[in-house]
């Protein structure tokens, strides 16, 4: 989900309507265990920005 850029919030929001009793510190314990990081820039949006250039 990071890869369309979705931040934790949406992510934790939509594994909450997919029915997943999951609450933000465990999302984020999960994201840490499986070695997943969440980069502070969305690519999509970059690129956006360099093709407008």
């Amino acid at each position: 989900m990071y890869q369309v850029g979705l931040n934790e919030a949406e992510i934790l929001k939509i594994l909450q309507l997919e029915g997943f009793d999951i609450q933000a510190r465990t999302l984020k314990y999960i994201r840490h265990s499986l070695g997943l990081v969440h980069w502070t820039t969305n690519p999509v949006i970059n690129q956006a920005k360099v093709e407008r250039l």
